[in-house]
Formats: structure tokens, C-alpha cells, sequence
């Protein structure tokens, strides 16, 4: 009897997961599709995945452990390659196994039972090393759903507002023309549940490694066709349910986003699990070199949730440096050692917040006091001597303790190391780069104040292609500058400064 039992349900499980691996899995519910700049012309393709640890999730599993992605390599619609990634083991097991904070140390989510309620995520990240062999404009990579035994990538079948369940599809591109380039460095995926009544703001926390200017835009959700080996149209978009469209994806009372960080706020009104999909573009000195699509899922429930806050941290003070403002310090290459402190909050005073070094200039030192408490204390150490002047930057995670929901941000702040050589250029370049310029958005005329009196600075205005659209001149007398757009399309403008031979770089949207 027993072992009739056990035949019987050794059976189920084997047609079970036979009939998962030849469909489509419908529980992925975040994705995105990057590169990383190794060396030469050494890249590694990364895409990284979050499933529902919904309905069976042994047999999902089991599934996205043992199936992977296949990327078809373009350049302009010619074929370069198609392969296959390969789980990255220690990414994934260092990935969140779920939404909410864990009780007792015990993971609390439907990853390990479905008895709570809560619903809990898993991440799955894949990659490879690939070599692109010349510089070309553009190289693109598609996903189309593809992976391999014959399985294809399916989105939540919880998602509310696409019709039906879908197949995934992502699309990043490369223009290494002016060379290497890597897609920025975004937060994790794992946290984004809100309560509904809620004012919620989501920091997906970019910043470039190669310092490019980002600009983010609402996509439409993509639609991928499996097995379509060739590089032609590989897409078509989903279609959204009635009051939905891809820049309006939920159902709210307030809606915002902000082309220039990516953030948005909002507050939903009715219980719902939006998909939301983001593109983000990368331009280096006008040109854009990079784009990738990040798609993500936001879960709104009712009061079961807390509403996460973002901790916030700026520059306080400084030994042997100047503050320019809440992000930018400005210090003499002859300085030798100086510091910087940070003393990051939450808006939320009961909780804890913990501070992780993402990145630093060689050399450089974050020093953290209190790490996870109420008020931790940063100091930030470095030393110019031997450092070439210019702008450099380090990047910082700050991250809540708050339960069952935390919170978490990136912040970038900036040292500028001056050229003592050029006093007249370094007041110049001080100016330049500490510029404002508002409305920004804005439907055609920009007001950029800050501009040093005494010195000669000079406005150079281009488009996306790289062509320039508009010279102006502020010859020092007025501490402001209007820059008229209003006969020029829509779209993103690179604004290049020059000022005592020296050059810095501001972005504008004109909407």
C-alpha cells in the first residue's frame, strides 16, 4: 500500500514537472538585463530574475536551477552570436529569499510556507563571459523568453494590470564607439510591497560606474517570442487592462516620476500587483552609449504591510575640504589627507539603519561608528597627494531594519580635487560644476543660476544624435542664463559648460 502510495505520487511529481519545463513558467515576476565591462573586449552578460514562490515552488525551483536564458547577440540586424548564461551559484544563494524580514531568524514567506500569507521572492541571477570583437554602434542583446530544455519565461500569472500571462522579453544595448561602457548599478528587486492609503516612494538607486548621465523613462512591458533565432523584430509589447497604460501602471491617487533619478511616488488606492517596467539610457558627452530595461512588480495589500521609508544621508562637515552642498566637496590636489561625515537618519526614527561602501576613488576609506543603530556615524577618509584633479565619486547603501517591509537607497556624493596650478580655472570649474538649472523638466526655457561673475562661460546645447542645437554666452556680468529651447523637440539635451578651458556636463529634459 505504501509503496503504491509513494509510485503514485512520484508519478504526479515527474508529470508535474515534465508539464512545467515544455510551457511557459508564469511565476517571474522581476527581471533585469546587464553587462559589466571586464577588460579589452572582456564583458560579462548578467541576467538576474526574481520568481513568485507561489503555486509549487519546489518544482519552480527546481526548474530555474536547472533551465537558462539564451541571449541573441545583434549589430545593426546582422548576428554576432547567440549563448546560453549559466547560473551564477554564489550571486543567487547571496540573493533575498524574500520580500519580508525573517522572525526569529526564520524566513517567514511562502518560500517556505504557504500557510503565512506573506508573499515571499526568490532570486535567481545567470551570466556569462562574452567577448565583443570590435567597437560598433549599436551591439544589441535581446532575451525573447528563451531558455534552454525547451522552457520559456512566463510573468506572474498574479500581475494585474497586463492581459493575460505573457512571456518575458528584455532588450540592453552597447555602443562601445567611444569605449568600454557598463549598464549603472541599480538597487535590489526584492522589497517593493506597499500598504494601499499609503504615500510610497520607489529609489531604484542607479548610478554609473563610468560616471555617464542617466536618463529614465516609463517602457512599454515587452513581449518575447521564443525561439526566434534571428535579429529582426523579436517583440511586440503587452497589452495593458483598462485604466492602465505603461506610464500610468497602477491604479492611484497621486502618480509622479522623475526622468532624471528614476524615483516615483505614488499612493495606491486598491489592492493590486502593478508590473512596471523602466528603460534607462546612458550618455557620454551627448551620445548615448547603453540602455537596459529593468521590469519589476509592486505589490499593494491592506494594512498587513508597514510603508517603508528611505534613509537619507548627506555631507555634514568636513576637516581640510570644502562643502559645496549636500553631495559635493571640493578639495586642493596639494591638500594631502582630508575627511568627510556623513551621518545617515530615517525618516523613521525607530528604526535602524546599516551602511554598506559600494564604491570608493583608490585609497579612499569609509569608516563606519554605530553601524545599525538609530544614528550611525561615517567618516570618509582620503588623500590627494598623488591624485590627478578631476571629479570623483563613491556610492553608498543605506538600509532600514523595518519589519516585515525595509528600506533601502543609494546615495553618490562627489570630490572634486582642483588643480592648484589654475587658480583661475579652479574657481571656473567650481562654478561650472555646482551650476543649477530649473525648470527641469521643462517646456522650452531653462534658467541656469550660479553662473561665476568675472568669468567667461560658455553654453553648448546638444541633442541625443551629438548635434548641436544652441551656443550661448554668459559674459560674467549676471549670476544667470537663459537657455530657449522652445523651437527644438522634445527629448533629452546634453549642456556642455566651458569655462577657463575647462569643461563639466549638465543633462535637461524638454517635455
Amino acid at each position: 500500500m505504501n509503496f503504491t502510495t509513494n509510485l503514485k505520487k512520484l508519478v504526479l511529481s515527474f508529470v508535474l514537472i515534465l508539464s512545467f519545463a515544455q510551457s511557459r513558467a508564469s511565476h517571474v515576476m522581476n527581471l533585469d538585463l546587464t553587462y559589466q565591462w571586464l577588460h579589452d573586449s572582456t564583458y560579462k552578460i548578467v541576467v538576474v530574475i526574481y520568481v513568485d514562490c507561489g503555486a509549487v515552488p519546489g518544482i519552480f525551483s527546481t526548474m530555474v536551477d536547472s533551465t537558462y536564458p539564451e541571449i541573441t547577440i545583434c549589430n545593426n540586424g546582422i548576428l554576432v552570436d547567440t549563448i546560453r548564461l549559466s547560473i551564477d551559484t554564489a550571486a543567487t544563494r547571496a540573493g533575498s529569499t524574500s520580500r519580508f524580514c525573517t522572525l526569529h531568524g526564520i524566513d517567514t514567506s511562502s518560500c517556505t510556507s504557504t500557510s503565512t500569507g506573506r508573499l515571499g521572492v526568490r532570486k535567481y541571477v545567470y551570466s556569462k563571459i562574452q567577448i565583443f570583437p570590435t567597437s560598433a554602434t549599436p551591439y544589441s542583446l535581446y532575451y525573447s523568453g528563451s531558455n534552454s530544455r525547451g522552457n520559456n519565461s512566463g510573468r506572474a500569472s498574479a500581475i494585474t494590470n497586463i492581459y493575460a500571462v505573457s512571456t518575458e522579453g528584455s532588450l540592453a544595448t552597447l555602443n562601445n564607439s567611444l569605449g568600454p561602457n557598463s549598464s549603472p548599478v541599480l538597487n535590489d528587486m526584492s522589497n517593493i510591497a506597499t500598504a494601499i492609503h499609503h504615500p510610497f516612494t520607489y529609489s531604484p538607486g542607479a548610478y554609473d560606474l563610468d560616471g555617464d548621465s542617466l536618463y529614465f523613462e516609463l517602457f512599454p512591458a515587452i513581449q518575447g517570442i521564443p525561439g526566434w533565432g534571428g535579429c529582426t523584430t523579436r517583440f511586440s509589447t503587452v497589452h495593458y487592462n483598462a485604466g492602465c497604460t505603461y506610464d500610468t501602471p497602477m491604479i492611484t491617487s497621486t502618480f509622479s516620476f522623475d526622468h532624471a533619478t528614476g524615483d516615483m511616488s505614488f499612493n495606491m488606492s486598491i489592492i493590486q500587483r502593478p508590473l512596471v517596467t523602466y528603460k534607462i539610457s546612458e550618455y557620454r558627452r551627448g551620445v548615448l552609449v547603453g540602455s537596459t530595461i529593468r521590469e519589476l512588480c509592486f505589490l499593494a495589500n491592506d494594512s498587513m504591510y508597514n510603508t517603508p521609508t528611505l534613509p537619507r544621508g548627506i555631507y555634514d562637515s568636513s576637516i581640510a575640504a570644502t562643502l559645496i552642498d549636500s553631495t559635493h566637496l571640493q578639495v586642493m590636489d596639494t591638500t594631502g589627507a582630508f575627511s568627510a561625515y556623513i551621518n545617515p537618519t530615517d525618516p523613521d526614527t525607530s528604526v535602524n539603519v546599516k551602511v554598506t561602501l559600494l564604491d570608493a576613488p583608490t585609497g579612499a576609506t569609509l569608516t563606519v561608528t554605530g553601524d545599525s543603530t538609530r544614528h550611525p556615524h561615517c567618516v570618509f577618509n582620503w588623500n590627494t597627494t598623488s591624485v590627478a584633479p578631476g571629479m570623483y565619486v563613491f556610492h553608498v547603501n543605506l538600509k532600514n531594519d523595518a519589519c516585515p517591509l525595509y528600506g533601502q537607497s543609494n546615495k553618490t556624493y562627489y570630490i572634486n580635487v582642483m588643480d592648484t596650478a589654475h587658480s583661475t580655472a579652479i574657481n571656473a570649474h567650481h562654478i561650472a560644476n555646482s551650476l543649477h538649472i530649473a525648470p527641469n523638466p521643462s517646456s522650452g526655457r531653462f534658467t541656469i543660476s550660479g553662473i561665476a561673475t568675472g568669468v567667461t562661460t560658455t553654453f553648448e546645447v546638444y541633442d541625443i544624435t551629438g548635434k548641436r542645437v544652441l551656443t550661448d554666452v554668459a559674459n560674467g556680468t549676471s549670476p544667470s542664463q537663459v537657455l530657449d529651447l522652445s523651437n527644438c523637440a522634445n527629448g533629452v539635451y546634453i549642456v556642455k559648460v566651458l569655462a577657463a578651458g575647462l569643461t563639466s556636463y549638465q543633462r535637461i529634459l524638454k517635455q
